[in-house]
């Protein structure tokens, strides 16, 4: 079970980011972690919208997105959880 599946949160925060994995963490919670592997065969996709901000598509297999960085906010896909 993911941190999203059990806390409905709809933002989460960018805790490191390196060559294997994204972790990320609930502002409210850091101690629950979600981490998003670079595998794009996996499913977890990290993409920036139309505005420029980073979603993340647990369901969705893909890359995550060039450019985030530690502290970035992550919002979660509407209709994902």
């Amino acid at each position: 079970m993911k941190l999203y599946e059990v806390m409905g949160t709809q933002e989460l925060t960018v805790l490191d980011d390196n060559s294997k994995e994204t972790t990320l963490a609930d502002p409210k919670n850091p101690s629950i972690k979600t981490v998003i592997q670079k595998d794009p065969s996996k499913p977890g996709m990290i993409k920036a919208d139309e505005k420029g901000e980073f979603v993340l598509d647990p369901k969705q297999s893909g890359e995550v997105e060039k450019g985030i960085t530690k502290g970035s906010k992550v919002k979660i896909a509407q209709g994902t959880m």
